[in-house]
């Protein structure tokens, strides 16, 4: 059976659920949209310019991450990045 370790960083990477906030936090920037199983973060009203697809996943300690689609990160501007990069974590292992 295949973990969460097995998948190549450069397809899935991990990071705190914290970093939604920082979207959610600023609705006339970006909108965040989710069914508590996956969502997309998208800077409102221009999906072409930023958008990434997560899912989430619970953290052996219980807290929340976030898996990140990272072609879609990669495309966005190294400012986005750099936002992401302060919340990525480790692999995530249950």
């Amino acid at each position: 059976m295949k973990t969460s370790a097995d998948i190549p960083p450069n397809i899935v990477s991990f990071f705190s659920a914290e970093i939604l906030a920082v979207y959610s936090n600023q609705p006339d920037k970006y909108t965040v949209e989710t069914d508590y199983f996956s969502g997309e973060v998208q800077k409102s009203g221009d999906k072409s310019i930023f958008s990434v697809r997560f899912g989430f996943r619970t953290r052996k300690d219980g807290d929340l991450a976030v898996a990140v689609f990272m072609p879609d990160l990669k495309n966005c501007s190294p400012d986005e990045r750099k936002k992401w990069n302060g919340f990525a974590l480790g692999v995530c292992r249950r």
